[in-house]
């Protein structure tokens, strides 16, 4: 058995546990670990449908404006053009599944992380690239315009 590929994102540790090649482009499958503090900015996909699976930690989904708590158990399930985020509130690391199909966002995990070996800290000098706006349009995320047109009532 190989150790699944893992990678450094913005000071995310994610970990592929199927991949969309492995799935014959059915979907992917991922761990998240965040650390305290951590989490992305509002965005939307054009493209996938996500879940996230809350295995530890506690934190915050907010969808569509609207904030949810996460906490062990919980399970976010979200369509596309769906403006969400997720922070991690709790003092330790959130942990989670994510699930998205179809898969396609393991391109921007490669372009925006740093492969991690087993045991390795994450790097303290992570930025996004330069290119991160192209690499998140080939990657299907909606643009700054897009968002706003898909705001639902």
């Amino acid at each position: 058995m190989t150790t699944p590929p893992a990678w450094n994102v913005l000071g995310d540790i994610i970990t592929c546990k199927v991949s969309g090649k492995e799935t014959g482009g059915a979907f992917a499958l991922f761990e998240v670990d965040s650390p305290a503090g951590n989490g992305p900015p509002p965005h939307i996909h054009r493209r996938e449908d996500e879940t996230f699976y809350i295995l530890e930690g506690t934190g915050r989904c907010i969808v569509d404006g609207v904030e949810h708590a996460l906490v062990p158990g919980a399970t976010v399930m979200l369509g596309r053009y769906c403006e969400h985020s997720i922070h991690n509130d709790g003092p330790g690391e959130l942990k989670f599944v994510w699930f998205f199909t179809p898969p396609g966002l393991e391109q921007v995990i490669e372009a925006t992380g740093r492969p991690r070996k087993a045991g390795e800290p994450p790097p303290t000098d992570l930025q996004r690239p330069p290119n991160m706006d192209e690499v998140l349009k080939q990657a299907g995320y909606a643009t700054a315009e897009e968002m706003k047109a898909a705001v639902r009532k």
